[in-house]
């Protein structure tokens, strides 16, 4: 929760900045007005623009966009400290202004989707190989169980998680992750990155372990307030679990392990 706390500040800078930047340019190239051409002043806003959309992403990008705008007006078109326009060509520069920080910030946007998605990729498949490792080196169940335990807590913003053989004694009515990744009667929601998530409950959910086709354990997941999970994310837990049945398969589980 605190690295998700972190990144909405980060995130709160980088739109501020990105606003920010385009007044103060604006507001300092007051000193050479009439000696540079507006066309050039707008180049400058321009290029603060876009690399306000590429660092700080498509909010950034598009409050730099409205403010080099507003400035651009503001300070270098007549009448001088007025958002009236009456020329064309100012109209037309503003406007360009404008759509370079929507298209650079949504550039900015996808590029950090995709390289989210591939390095989290990446990281799903490096945690299943090392469980998977462990599993055909004929580790013991136990230690099988604490390293999923420990990919899982790597895995997820997690205030616990800890392993219970079948059969379940309490806690039977907890909302279970499904093989195809659904948590049954939880609302989904939309990341400022672009991910679907679903919203995990505070009291936790149930990643069953299956061996030979049946369940034979559960890893009881506990979030904190708010906490979510991407698809992905949920189809990685899905196949640490499996790794642990496959193990299982061989090897007694024990009664718990925390």
């Amino acid at each position: 929760m605190q690295a998700n706390r972190h990144t909405s500040e980060g995130r709160g800078i980088d739109i501020a900045l990105g606003g920010l930047a385009p007044i103060a340019v604006a507001a300092a190239l007051v000193a050479v007005r009439g000696h540079v051409a507006s066309a050039n002043v707008a180049l400058v806003l321009g290029i603060i623009v876009v690399t306000a959309g590429a660092l700080g992403g498509r909010a950034a990008g598009t409050v730099a966009a409205l403010t080099a705008a507003a400035s651009y007006d503001f300070f270098h078109t007549r009448p001088y400290l007025s958002l009236l326009i009456h020329d064309a060509d100012d109209v037309e520069m503003t406007i360009l202004l404008l759509v370079l920080g929507l298209v650079s910030g949504q550039l900015a946007w996808r590029s950090r989707v995709a390289a989210r998605q591939r390095d989290g990729g990446r990281g799903g498949l490096d945690q299943i190989r090392r469980l998977a490792d462990q599993v055909a080196h004929g580790n013991e169940s136990a230690e099988v169980i604490a390293a999923a335990r420990d990919e899982l807590l790597a895995l997820f913003d997690l205030v616990d998680v800890r392993f219970e053989a079948a059969p379940f004694h309490d806690r039977i009515d907890i909302p279970q992750l499904e093989r195809t990744g659904v948590v049954a009667h939880r609302r989904y929601r939309m990341q400022p990155g672009g991910d679907l998530e679903v919203e995990l409950p505070a009291e936790g959910i149930a990643l069953p372990v299956m061996s030979r086709g049946q369940i034979v354990g559960r890893f009881i997941l506990d979030f904190g307030p708010g906490a979510g999970a991407t698809l992905e994310q949920r189809v990685v837990a899905i196949a640490l679990a499996d790794q642990v049945g496959a193990s299982l398969a061989v090897y007694p589980p024990p009664l718990s392990i925390r």
